[in-house]
């Protein structure tokens, strides 16, 4: 099942927009991200950036969200669920979207972007990584580009 919806896609994508800000107040970078149930269309988790609040190189905002909604379903797979993101994931968070088994992700900048806009990142390309996978995912990127670059350049 997906999200049918523009409506849907942007109110989700809003709430992670929301969750990149509240990283920043914590003193960590501007990512958000948000799990979604497909079925009932209800938030299961939510989680930013806390990469320097927590000491830890791995809390990326869609890893923290994972974690959560893994935790609440007690299970390593989230096959019935959606993860929007402000941000396109790096390498080790795609990589634990598929062996979780998200079926639809949506981000909203591309790493390209950011790059193309003067913030110095490390280039990447998950598509050879969810080619040679097992797994199928659904990705959908640009949702709300321009609020999210716009968001990015604000809280840089």
């Amino acid at each position: 099942m997906k999200l049918r919806t523009i409506m849907d896609i942007e109110k989700f994508m809003k709430v992670a927009i929301e969750e990149a800000e509240m990283s920043v107040a914590e003193g960590n970078k501007p990512i958000g991200a948000v799990i979604v149930d497909l079925e009932t269309k209800e938030i299961l988790s939510k989680g930013h950036n806390m990469q320097v609040t927590e000491h830890d190189p791995t809390a990326h905002g869609e890893i923290v969200a994972i974690r959560k909604a893994c935790k609440q379903k007690e299970s390593t797979y989230l096959p019935n669920v959606a993860l929007f993101t402000t941000t396109e994931p790096c390498t080790m968070c795609i990589s634990a979207i598929l062996k979780s088994k998200i079926p639809q992700l949506y981000f909203g900048i591309s790493n390209k972007k950011l790059i193309d806009n003067g913030f110095r990142l490390i280039p990447f390309n998950n598509s050879k990584l969810v080619g040679n996978s097992s797994y199928t995912i659904n990705i959908h990127g640009g949702v709300l580009e321009q609020e999210c670059l716009e968001q990015r350049l604000r809280l840089k």
